[in-house]
């Protein structure tokens, strides 16, 4: 499980968060949405410890990574596989390389061993065949799942994606979002997912929580988020610009 508790950031004078709480279950598909620039991938940065708060805790399988040393903070993140949001595949290598680079760095693993696993993360994300290829040479929805597949070569608890729809057309992002729920089931992950994408939201998640103005305002299923009266999420589910949030 993760929590954070009263969590409070702030960079100069803007505040991030003011007080956030938020506890993950195993196992769920939590959907983190909210407005452009509320802190909603500054939230994973903060889960993994990349990003430390001012104030309040983050739990990580009983361990708080806010005051844990740096070994217990480097053991914690070998338990998280990150999919950001460009990718951030290294156009200088293959497919096959990249997606091995997490198992060369962090692991003991022989080269055949290494190999073995790179041609099953390809099969579990749909891209037999392409070991030997470029990212330039695969199209932004190809891009995705080898991002994806290299996140999952560790074998993580938890798995965060970085907005893994954007710049897919709905086809393609709806492949991408089926993905996402295939993994979660057949990995017994925790995945966690930070979008903009209301479709993709109620495609993935098992929990949809809303951040806005520091805090989480709502945290519940997509079918309760449906008819929630909360003003703030249903102006940002409907996309209306009139409302009680600012644009």
């Amino acid at each position: 499980m993760i929590e954070l508790k009263n969590v409070y950031k702030a960079f100069g004078e803007k505040k991030i968060y003011t007080g956030l709480n938020l506890n993950i279950s195993t196992g769920e598909r939590l959907v983190i949405v909210g407005q452009s620039g509320v802190g909603k991938s500054v939230l994973l940065k903060h889960i993994v410890g990349l990003i430390l708060p001012d104030k309040g805790s983050v739990t990580v399988d009983n361990i708080n990574i806010v005051n844990a040393k740096s070994s217990e903070i480097y053991k914690v993140r070998k338990n998280f596989g990150f999919v950001f949001q460009g990718g951030a595949l290294f156009d200088s290598m293959t497919v096959g390389e990249n997606i091995a680079l997490p198992l060369v760095e962090h692991s003991k693993l022989s080269n055949k061993e290494i190999s073995k696993k790179v041609l099953e993360k390809l099969d579990m994300v749909g891209l037999n065949n392409t070991e030997s290829l470029t990212p330039v040479e695969l199209s932004g929805g190809m891009q995705k799942r080898v991002a994806i597949a290299r996140a999952i070569v560790m074998d993580p608890d938890y798995i965060l994606y970085d907005e893994p729809t954007t710049g897919l057309d709905p086809i393609l992002a709806e492949k991408i979002n089926e993905l996402i729920i295939d993994l979660n089931e057949r990995l017994n992950t925790t995945s966690i997912v930070v979008t903009h994408d209301i479709s993709s939201a109620y495609s993935i998640a098992t929990r949809i929580s809303m951040l806005y103005n520091g805090k989480i305002i709502f945290s519940d299923t997509p079918t309760k988020a449906k008819k929630a009266k909360n003003p703030f999420l249903r102006q940002f589910l409907s996309g209306s610009s009139k409302g009680p949030m600012e644009t």
